[in-house]
């Protein structure tokens, strides 16, 4: 059982790093962490109060951004294909939760 976990998760893993929406995403973050001027502003942003009239322009300033939007997009939709991968791997190996023993 072991062995055939083993080289399910070669397979996921080849697959994962082959998709063109994983290969998408990692080009969207580098481009992110690239743009000072948008870094700039989340880091502002999250010095500021939550009600303050500024934060709502500067928080739709930022979610109006492109690339920034198609990230969240990308990354909400891979969190959620991890979790059904996670889910499969329970199943297989038979166990719940995480197990650090």
């Amino acid at each position: 059982m072991n062995e055939e976990i083993i080289n399910k998760l070669d397979e996921i893993t080849n697959i994962i790093e082959s998709d063109k929406e994983i290969k998408e995403y990692k080009e969207l973050k580098e481009e992110l962490l690239n743009n000072q001027e948008l870094l700039d502003k989340i880091n502002r942003l999250k010095q500021m109060d939550k009600y303050d009239n500024n934060y709502l322009d500067l928080k739709k300033e930022i979610l109006s951004n492109k690339v920034f939007e198609r990230f969240t997009y990308l990354e909400k939709e891979l969190f959620y294909d991890i979790k059904d991968i996670n889910n499969k791997l329970q199943t297989l190996t038979e166990k719940r939760g995480c197990n650090w023993k």
